[in-house]
């Protein structure tokens, strides 16, 4: 009976020292296999967490108001972006990585991401405009140039019209 204690101690041992191999060191800290394993499934259940958030305020907690389906979307979308940040923000420290090193890459990748994604963001935050101040809501019928359609959906990026042709 010790015999299989020894061989179940020996291969959690084994487990233990290859989980502790270290891939990389980031100035002071070192990580390891088991950091990395730590770190995709803190990311994974933050992702998870935060889309069942997103889906309970827009169809739970939103729809006892009066508010359409697009606007509660987009609440729900901004809402997950912005605790998507800040659990990233705790992630990244839990699993040992000093901010404060990063800070100097986050501001340069910040500011290429920033001219590279004008466009988008301009796009998104106009989608975010015509949301919340509804000069157009899904089942109007508008006019671009000779062209008529209806607004079948409209959300942060995109706004969807179907034509007569």
């Amino acid at each position: 009976m010790q015999d299989i204690f020894k061989q179940i101690q020996k291969y959690f041992n084994e487990v233990k020292d290859f989980l502790s191999i270290r891939i990389i060191d980031i100035g002071s800290t070192s990580f390891t296999l088991w950091t990395l394993l730590y770190f995709i499934f803190l990311a994974w259940l933050l992702f998870f967490i935060t889309a069942k958030l997103r889906k309970w305020i827009v169809y739970k907690l939103l729809s006892k108001s009066k508010v359409e389906l697009g606007v509660r979307l987009a609440v729900g979308t901004i809402i997950r972006y912005g605790v998507l940040i800040l659990g990233l923000v705790i992630v990244i420290q839990t699993v040992g990585i000093n901010l404060s090193a990063i800070t100097i890459l986050a501001g340069a990748l910040g500011v290429g991401i920033g001219f590279g994604l004008q466009n988008v963001t301009n796009n998104m935050v106009s989608g975010i405009i015509i949301l919340f101040e509804r000069p157009i809501k899904v089942g109007d019928r508008i006019q671009v140039g000779e062209v008529f359609g209806d607004v079948v959906s409209i959300s942060m990026r995109s706004t969807m019209v179907v034509t007569n042709d």
